[in-house]
């Protein structure tokens, strides 16, 4: 049997008392292993129902720093993280597919990979460039901007 890599879900949350339960439950209906991947919930200082919610679920970590936006949250989840891939997920998404994380984990067999969204893949840069252009590149794709072959050949 291969060897799973571990992963670690981070889930970014702030007053999300209608969705993380829908969430977290997709989260841990996964059919990866349970000792290959970790839960760490960022919350922005939720005032609703969030982390009362949050606490019905086995998640390995609760971390709650006040007022975070969303790129700090993911930024602190990342620090947390102990996985060899980060699988990032706002706490409004859920999947009624079991399957979902096997399938992204799986992605990363290729290793011109270096990122998978939920609408696609994201192939490395051809060329070699440094950290600045590297978060420029990721940060302004969109899947609807991949090549086709990127898309559906991978």
């Amino acid at each position: 049997m291969d060897r799973k890599p571990y992963i670690s879900i981070v889930v970014i949350t702030f007053n999300s008392e209608k969705t993380i339960q829908d969430c977290l439950s997709s989260v841990f209906r996964v059919s990866y292993p349970k000792e290959s991947y970790e839960v760490v919930v960022v919350d922005a200082g939720s005032n609703d129902k969030t982390l009362k919610i949050v606490k019905d679920f086995p998640v390995d970590k609760v971390i709650i720093k006040e007022k975070a936006l969303r790129g700090e949250a993911r930024n602190i989840g990342v620090q947390e993280a102990k996985g060899e891939i980060v699988a990032m997920i706002d706490s409004d998404l859920s999947s009624t597919n079991s399957l979902w994380l096997d399938t992204v984990v799986a992605k990363f067999n290729d290793p011109d990979v270096a990122m998978v969204t939920g609408s696609g893949i994201v192939p490395l840069p051809k060329k070699n460039m440094n950290f600045l252009q590297r978060a420029f590149f990721f940060t302004s794709i969109h899947p609807d901007m991949l090549k086709e072959e990127d898309q559906n050949g991978r």
